[in-house]
């Protein structure tokens, strides 16, 4: 039994339980933190599920919960991963969606292709750097303009100047939810570029 149990009642050991029940395809655990007020608190242990929808049905969290906290009268199927003494709450991954809007100017010279269509290649490199920074935030992370500006910037030499008019500020994200672009998830990111220009 204490083998059995080793590593059970980690974050790791959780997530793969988790994510290894039928109908989840993914997870996010978060330990010490009280799912209602989203204040740190000692002893909790949250899990966010996601079955590919908004809202998973009520019998897939129930399972999820059963998993992690185990039941006493089938311990061979449910043995249990949670560490005595832990409150488990198991809710939906909470989708929201962030939309970006900037304008950007490359460098004179630059060989960049903004003659690409659809899209030019300045602003498709642009469009992956910001959802890579937005769909990598854990949960409860906020966007922060200035980041958005950064990662922007920093995504080619030849980007000389980029302007982020919406968000016009940090977007604060509820502590129960993932900031998401693309996809289903709703969020939009939409780039426009100016004339080149000499650095100066």
């Amino acid at each position: 039994d204490f083998i059995r149990s080793l590593g059970r009642s980690t974050l790791l050991g959780i997530k793969t339980a988790v994510e290894s029940i039928p109908g989840v395809i993914g997870a996010v655990v978060q330990e010490n933190v009280n799912p209602i007020t989203g204040f740190p608190e000692a002893g909790w242990i949250n899990i966010f599920i996601s079955d590919g929808t908004s809202s998973p049905p009520p019998s897939l969290i129930a399972e999820v919960e059963k998993v992690v906290k185990g039941d006493p009268l089938d311990p061979v199927n449910y043995p249990g991963y949670a560490a005595a003494g832990t409150l488990v709450w198991v809710d939906a991954i909470n989708i929201f969606p962030v939309n970006v809007t900037y304008d950007l100017t490359v460098k004179a010279g630059s060989l960049l292709n903004d003659a690409l269509l659809p899209t030019p290649e300045s602003i498709l490199i642009a469009d992956n750097a910001v959802a890579t920074y937005i769909n990598t935030l854990p949960l409860g992370q906020d966007v922060l303009w200035e980041t958005i500006q950064a990662v922007i910037l920093t995504a080619n030499p030849d980007f000389y100047r980029v302007n982020v008019t919406v968000p016009a500020a940090d977007v604060s994200v509820p502590s129960t939810s993932l900031a998401r672009v693309g996809g289903t998830y709703g969020g939009t990111v939409t780039g426009t570029l100016n004339p080149r220009e000499i650095p100066t």
